[in-house]
């Protein structure tokens, strides 16, 4: 696939030159990023114009821990698999309370998927078995392809890495249902991801990197019939969960709309 690449370092340039409210809005992003201690970034590719944007150069090809964002994966593969008819298939909760109320329940793919009940995907990753998610890896070609330690958690805290670059990709091939998996399995898991405001299909990420917080939040914007993608990540070793969490989603947010908006 071919794409124009486009790296901004600063932005004297202004990444979208000619619009004085999106070299605002860039200097907005770089200030939060300042004011907070934040590393991270952030890669958007416009395929209407087939370019991609990005404010760090290094991003590009740095593996990170993909966290809850390979639940994307996770549940293409057991769609495809068998291990769930649909996104209305659910798995009984085994009745251990955890950290976040709203997994404390029976939960279908697409409320495990919307509150990223980690459990839920524990057991599908169990029920597929270690062989079935190493074929996944190595199929997607996915980051570094490793599935070593636990079946059920090498995403979260084993030694499986990926790129922004990469995901990136993998995201493309998605919506283009050009993934190694049924077209069926590929329009399941492009619904589950259509998050509440409209146009807008994405997964956060959570975890740990070198001791600090590490957020993604990946996906695609549709505008005027097409997808503009996303790939975003904060590193943070400060910030108060709730403040955290919320400005993995609304600093991408802000960014792609004001790329848009005429």
């Amino acid at each position: 696939m071919r794409f124009t690449l486009l790296i901004f370092l600063g932005f004297s340039t202004g990444i979208f030159s000619q619009k004085n409210k999106s070299i605002e809005c860039l200097e907005r992003y770089d200030n939060v990023l300042q004011t907070h201690r934040l590393s991270g970034g952030f890669l958007v590719y416009d395929e209407q114009t087939d370019q991609l944007y990005s404010n760090n150069f290094n991003l590009l090809d740095s593996l990170l821990s993909p966290a809850s964002t390979f639940k994307i994966y996770n549940a293409l593969q057991a769609l495809d698999n068998k291990i769930l008819r649909d996104e209305n298939d659910t798995l009984h909760w085994d009745g251990k309370k955890r950290m976040v109320e709203a997994w404390n329940r029976d939960l279908s793919l697409q409320e495990a998927f919307s509150a990223s009940a980690v459990w839920y995907f524990q057991e599908l990753a169990r029920r597929s078995g270690k062989e079935r998610m190493q074929h996944t890896l190595n199929v997607l070609d996915y980051g570094n392809k490793s599935a070593a330690g636990s079946v059920d958690s090498f995403w979260l805290n084993g030694t499986l890495r990926i790129s922004a670059k990469q995901q990136l990709d993998l995201l493309r091939r998605l919506y283009h249902e050009q993934l190694p998996f049924s077209a069926e399995s590929q329009q399941t898991v492009k619904r589950i991801m259509k998050n509440s405001e409209p146009d807008l299909y994405g997964k956060t990420g959570w975890g740990m990197w070198q001791g600090k917080d590490l957020g993604w939040f990946i996906g695609w914007m549709e505008h005027e019939g097409k997808p503009v993608f996303f790939v975003h990540n904060l590193i943070s070793d400060e910030l108060p969960d709730d403040e955290f969490g919320r400005l993995r989603r609304s600093m991408i947010l802000e960014l792609i709309r004001c790329r848009i908006e005429k």
